[in-house]
């Protein structure tokens, strides 16, 4: 039997989800209510332009979204739920991947105009989008292995012994085929005709 998948060689793969989900939707509880705070307090105050208020308002409303799928991760995990975890694995593949995509067009930009200050915090950025890749596949690892355990065991085409090997066909009288006397031509087994010569 193959052992359990680990996360960095120290968790098990469940537990790490666990984890995982915990601080995931802590991270994402915290700054969807900070984001969304600070959209409501610029849009009361007016003292800014208009459209930060609506573009903190999106950036809230997507941070409250993905705080509802790490939710679910931490659910998934601790009650063993794939279609839970199969619903985070989507949701984070395409966020993940539009955060690169946005990492990726901040990378060139900050090269081209020699900013190294935002170069250096962007660096910063995809050391952390390694890790949630790396998370992401500790996920889909236990996510393959409750697929795995869920599926009904396999029943073989021919039945066999502990030995691996297949049962003596038995014929209609009871015994084997090693045990069954070996018939003539004639109808007479070979063990009359040795009781006849013996007489």
């Amino acid at each position: 039997m193959a052992s359990a998948a680990t996360c960095c060689c120290v968790l098990p793969a469940r537990r790490a989800c666990v984890v995982i989900g915990a601080v995931l939707t802590a991270v994402h509880a915290v700054a969807g209510v900070a984001l969304a705070g600070a959209a409501l307090y610029f849009h009361l105050s007016e003292r800014i332009h208009r459209r930060r208020p609506a573009a903190l308002a999106v950036a809230a409303g997507l941070t409250l979204l993905a705080l509802v799928f790490q939710a679910l991760l931490l659910a998934g995990a601790r009650r063993d739920r794939p279609p839970l975890l199969l619903a985070w694995l989507v949701f984070s593949g395409l966020w993940y991947s539009a955060q690169m995509a946005g990492l990726a067009v901040g990378l060139v930009t900050a090269t081209a105009v020699r900013d190294w200050g935002l170069l250096v915090g962007l660096v910063a950025l995809c050391a952390a989008q390694a890790l949630l890749w790396h998370w992401f596949l500790v996920v889909r690892s236990q996510y393959m292995q409750l697929r795995l355990n869920a599926r009904p065991p396999r029943r073989g085409t021919t039945d066999e012994t502990d030995g691996g090997q297949e049962k003596e066909k038995m014929p209609s009288d009871g015994r084997s085929e090693k045990e069954a006397p070996l018939s003539r031509g004639d109808g007479s087994s070979t063990v009359d005709q040795k009781t006849e010569n013996s007489v």
